[in-house]
């Protein structure tokens, strides 16, 4: 081999280390690289970790505070149906065109076909309540001067001759939403009040519900969604 062959070839070398140093270089630049995408990405892991755990903390406070104000609602509820308790709702009695029915003489023909005593002293008011509908009368809300009388009305209220007539207790807002999303359930057979304490019947058995969250021992499929609409009057 020439001075010159071995220069050459010489040279050759020096280009092929050139190379795989500047692979090698690249190498640990990208090794160096890797390494801090990693710990970027375990500090992205771990404030992700951090997000999810405060969220679950501030779904937690929510949920406590809206246990809380519906507990607060209801018990005003109860309260608000504690002054219904001398009054009750007629239902399906003849509305004039005007609408400008006497509430007080459509209760004492009521109290006539019941055979109940009435007289005006025991009546504190009765009148219409509710939007005139050509559908369908409107109700008759009657509060009485004592419990004891609005009670003679509720226990005869089965005699009413007319079927398309019948008695109520006054509920509240939320406790009639209640009855009527409760009457929307297939698995309730039944639905009745007393007292303002709603009560269903589900597989034979009655319970009563308090409020709507006593729903959850009740073992029925409940769209929640709905049920707190219930306390959004």
């Amino acid at each position: 081999m020439t001075l010159k062959e071995l220069q050459t070839e010489l040279q050759e070398m020096q280009k092929k280390l050139d190379i795989l140093f500047s692979v090698q270089k690249n190498i640990e630049e990208i090794k160096e690289a890797l390494h801090e995408a990693n710990t970027e990405a375990a500090l992205v892991r771990q404030e992700l970790l951090d997000t999810k755990q405060e969220l679950r903390r501030c779904q937690e406070q929510t949920g406590n505070v809206q246990q809380k104000l519906n507990s607060t609602i209801y018990k005003l509820d109860k309260l608000e149906q504690y002054g219904r308790k001398e009054s009750i709702r007629i239902y399906g009695l003849p509305e004039s065109d005007t609408g400008n029915d006497d509430g007080e003489k459509l209760l004492h023909d009521v109290a006539k076909q019941l055979q109940i005593s009435l007289s005006p002293s025991d009546v504190q008011r009765a009148h219409r309540v509710g939007k005139k509908r050509e559908s369908r009368p409107r109700p008759i809300i009657a509060k009485f001067v004592s419990f004891k009388k609005r009670q003679e009305f509720m226990m005869k209220k089965r005699e009413l001759r007319n079927q398309k007539n019948y008695i109520n207790e006054n509920l509240t807002p939320i406790r009639y939403k209640l009855m009527y999303y409760l009457k929307q359930t297939p698995a309730v057979e039944a639905t009745g009040s007393s007292y303002g304490r709603i009560s269903i019947k589900v597989n034979g058995k009655w319970l009563q519900i308090d409020s709507p969250e006593d729903l959850l021992k009740t073992g029925l499929e409940i769209d929640w969604n709905t049920v707190q609409q219930i306390y959004e009057r």
